[in-house]
């Protein structure tokens, strides 16, 4: 754990080529007054995605992190292995397809906080 980083956002993502960028932007839109990374785990794709988040990375995005497994070894080991590596104080899980909305971190980050009256969330789990 790094003192530097309060939140580590962890992202399991197989196949997810065309979702990464602009989830990727969103997380980069909701964290910007925080310290956080960004933990992809490639899960074995067969698409392009490792490139993407190469290109990604290289364009600017130095938050991210990314782990590559060789073959798809499921969701629960990819967070898995996304949590290990983690430096955050917290971890925050999203989706590689972008299902979750990154909006939403911030909010739980206020309750952790001790300031829920800046966000209508009701539970952190």
């Amino acid at each position: 754990m790094s003192q530097d980083i309060f939140v580590s956002v962890l992202i399991p993502a197989k196949n997810e080529a065309n979702n990464l960028k602009p989830l990727l932007e969103e997380i980069r839109v909701a964290l910007v007054d925080e310290s956080y990374e960004i933990i992809v785990v490639d899960d074995g794709s067969t698409d392009s995605t490792l490139q993407e988040l190469r290109q990604i990375r290289q364009n600017g995005l130095n938050t991210l992190r990314i782990l590559h497994h060789e073959r798809s070894l499921g969701q629960s080991t990819s967070l898995y292995h996304a949590a290990r590596e983690a430096r955050g104080l917290w971890l925050a899980t999203l989706d590689g397809d972008g299902q979750n909305d990154p909006a939403d971190i911030p909010g739980m980050l206020a309750l952790v906080r001790g300031e829920p009256g800046k966000v209508d969330v009701q539970l952190v789990a």
